[in-house]
């Protein structure tokens, strides 16, 4: 079974992403509610769950910088989401 993770090329990633790419046949995806910026899909494999943000081109965002930004915050101790990876879409910029 393919899940929207396999259409990503992961330009910057923690080690989970590899697991989760490595157990990709057990993981279940559930839709969540969209924002005006993106899409998102909460991805679970056993007991941990993650959240895929597809962004909108029409939002322009700067991912690489939220990315960054999140895990400065995250490390400082602030209560942000972790994040565990970012790139694009194959097959888009």
């Amino acid at each position: 079974m393919r899940t929207p993770i396999t259409n990503v090329n992961w330009l910057e990633h923690h080690e989970i992403m590899d697991e989760l790419l490595y157990h990709e046949a057990s993981l279940t995806t559930h839709p969540m509610d969209d924002g005006f910026e993106a899409e998102v899909l909460k991805i679970n494999l056993d007991r941990e769950s993650y959240v895929l943000k597809t962004w909108s081109k029409s939002s322009k965002p700067d991912v690489q910088f939220q990315y960054r930004l999140l895990e400065v915050l995250s490390e400082q101790g602030v209560a942000v989401s972790k994040p565990v990876g970012w790139g694009n879409q194959s097959g888009r910029e």
